[in-house]
């Protein structure tokens, strides 16, 4: 019998290892990824689409798989309508966050807009606004 302690996120890293196949469910998720053609980085995928909203899309998906390994919960889980920090976001992880977004996209998005009452698709929105990647429309700058 598994205790229901184990499903908590603080001890994901105590998951057991699969039996018949050998390998992690973290292990398993990145090959499944890997699968699915998203090997290439958020940056290279967001020069090559033509559309705002491609983009938009793009930065959703990723920062929720970010977020779901950060917090140890299923993409499903997440609802990114609401706050990072009604989703379980402290200090810690908005730092975590910030690195993301400067690596993946070259955004410059500072912890206290990670932290502020925003919805996490608007907090992608920002960050997409301050990537040097995001499509220009209409002479925008």
């Amino acid at each position: 019998m598994r205790s229901h302690i184990l499903d908590q996120p603080l001890f994901n890293a105590l998951r057991f290892v699969d039996s018949t196949s050998g390998s992690s469910k973290s292990e398993t998720s990145i090959a499944q990824n890997a699968d699915e053609g998203e090997t290439e980085t958020l940056s290279k995928r967001l020069a090559s689409v033509t559309s705002l909203s491609a983009q938009i899309d793009m930065v959703l998906k990723d920062f929720r798989r970010k977020l779901s390994f950060e917090l140890g919960v299923e993409e499903e889980a997440l609802d990114l309508t609401g706050s990072s920090h009604d989703m379980g976001v402290d200090s810690l992880l908005a730092v975590t966050l910030r690195g993301w977004f400067w690596k993946e996209m070259d955004a410059n998005v500072s912890v206290f807009d990670i932290m502020a009452e925003i919805s996490a698709e608007e907090l992608c929105h920002r960050a997409l606004d301050k990537s040097p990647l995001r499509i220009r429309t209409n002479g925008a700058v």
